[in-house]
């Protein structure tokens, strides 16, 4: 199994003070080598908030992973796990 872990790289919230609490964006660590992803908020989703994938390979262009989006970003990071191990 790959090891991947996520890191939140971008947030949102309300007010003049910058709080950490609610992450919208993660860079997904552990991948192989010359591949990039992030887990973002979809913000196209209707309620509830959905997650989606965005990759590239070999600093390429940043594409959706496939058409599915996540119920949590947790779950985008399985699916991700998921690809990589097979």
């Amino acid at each position: 199994m790959v090891s991947m872990t996520m890191e939140a790289i971008m947030w949102t919230g309300e007010g003049p003070v910058l709080s950490r609490d609610n992450p919208i964006q993660y860079r997904v660590d552990g991948l192989p080598a010359g591949h990039e992803a992030l887990i973002g908020l979809d913000a196209a989703a209707p309620n509830p908030a959905r997650w989606k994938i965005t990759t590239r390979e070999d600093k390429g262009a940043w594409a959706r992973f496939g058409s599915d989006s996540y119920t949590s970003a947790a779950d985008a990071l399985a699916a991700l796990r998921s690809e990589f191990s097979s």
